[in-house]
């Protein structure tokens, strides 16, 4: 027998609201689904947007056939052999982690968890629709809605569970009030004593991936990022290496030649200021971009963005020295080295974007920061060979990132199947 419960507290004290779902009494109807729409759909995150409902053609970036928000789905499974042998019906919503990666990751503070009961909502004014908190849920809670361009999700019908003018028995979430079979209960699971506290002891309920390690056995969810974030990892990343390399060449020589700076410069500071744009282009609302710095203390995203605009300062300063003044020594070559500092944390903060989501076990290893160092400066050296070296070494770089993407996996399909990917 087996249930599943949004989430077991580790520790006791605190509200925790959440859901205990019965996987043995669910028989697959999806009336949790279809009144969790109908409900959400004018609610707390309205609207649960639908785009050509009723045709079976469904593309890829939902931009044709159909796509839609649902917080709540259900994937059908056969398990078991023999006379062992049933159907699964099993759920995909927020589980409302006690500490929830989507939240941290977030670079606006769009995502946050709510101290007085644990519910993790999302603020829509503030999401940018970067979709990092979707690549950081293991599983696949997080919902894209490409007419409002922000991340929405389960909100445990928040706007229904304290709601007053409702009796009281009506004050739980729309899934659970629709369930015909009884299979789903809503409580706080912080509180030992609470009905679902007591339904998860009983009935040996389990948290799914409570390990946060997560080791894949079958096939995985394929990432699909959009071209502006290749091309963004890419031409920044070269360009900040390139960056690097003046700064030591100027270092090691003391030579300000006006070609390396005249053709150095402005090709590093082109290949990092189009990155950087680039990065804007796959947001839902690319005007809110400036609030990505905004969470510096945790999202590597937050500190990506603002160390990137903080190395223009140096930078600059370094090159007109250079260009301008041809000289690179004094105050210019602290600038040099001040910027080829900042260029390196801000590629290593690029890293940890990728490197700190446990989700992706291919980015989620000791490799990926070492790669993403080594690779923007692989072709980029000083001299008339500027140029043509850092154009090999971006055609390597674009070669490596695009791999890099397109083999990386998501966990989530560990529970739902190839056809979530």
């Amino acid at each position: 027998m087996t249930s599943l419960p949004t989430a077991i507290p580790s520790s006791a004290g605190g509200t925790k609201l959440g859901l205990v779902i019965d996987l043995d009494i669910c028989v697959g109807c999806h009336a949790c689904a279809v009144n969790c729409k109908e409900w959400n759909t004018s609610g707390h995150s309205a609207p649960l947007t639908d785009w050509n409902a009723y045709s079976d053609d469904a593309t890829e970036d939902g931009d044709e056939g159909a796509w839609g928000v649902w917080f709540n789905r259900i994937h059908t499974f056969e398990a078991g052999d023999g006379e062992d042998a049933r159907t699964v019906h099993f759920p995909r919503s927020c589980l409302h982690c006690e500490t929830p990666d989507c939240v941290t990751v977030c670079p606006t503070g769009a995502s946050y968890k709510r101290a007085e009961d644990g519910i993790v909502l999302v603020n829509a004014d503030l999401c940018i629709g970067c979709k990092l908190c979707s690549w950081a849920c293991p599983y696949g809670a997080r919902e894209y809605d490409k007419t409002e361009g922000v991340m929405k999700k389960c909100t445990l019908c928040v706007d229904k569970i304290y709601n007053e003018n409702l009796e009281e028995q009506d004050r739980v979430p729309a899934c659970v009030s629709t369930c015909p079979a009884g299979a789903r209960h809503f409580g706080d699971l912080g509180d030992p004593d609470s009905d679902v506290s007591q339904l998860v002891a009983e009935r040996a309920g389990y948290e799914l991936m409570p390990e946060m390690g997560y080791k894949p056995v079958a096939e995985a969810r394929k990432m699909h990022p959009a071209l502006s974030v290749i091309f963004f990892t890419t031409a920044s990343g070269a360009g900040y290496g390139l960056l690097v390399w003046l700064a030591l060449y100027a270092a090691l020589t003391g030579d300000a030649d006006p070609l390396i700076g005249w053709i150095g410069f402005p090709l590093a500071l082109g290949l990092i200021t189009a990155g950087l744009l680039s990065s804007t282009f796959h947001l839902g609302h690319p005007e809110r971009a400036w609030r990505a710095m905004s969470q510096w203390r945790s999202s590597w995203l937050s500190r990506e963005g603002l160390l990137a605009v903080l190395t223009y300062i140096p930078a600059l300063l370094f090159a007109a020295g250079w260009v301008l003044l041809g000289r690179n020594d004094g105050p210019w070559m602290l600038a040099g080295a001040a910027a080829a500092i900042l260029a390196l944390i801000t590629v290593y903060c690029t890293a940890m974007i990728y490197q700190c989501l446990k989700t992706i076990p291919r980015w989620h290893n000791g490799f990926t920061v070492p790669g993403y160092l080594a690779m923007p400066g692989s072709g980029t050296m000083a001299g008339g060979l500027v140029l043509i070296a850092a154009i090999s070494g971006s055609i390597g770089v674009v070669v490596e990132r695009w791999l890099y993407f397109a083999e990386a996996k998501h966990v989530s399909t560990l529970y739902y199947g190839e056809e979530f990917a």
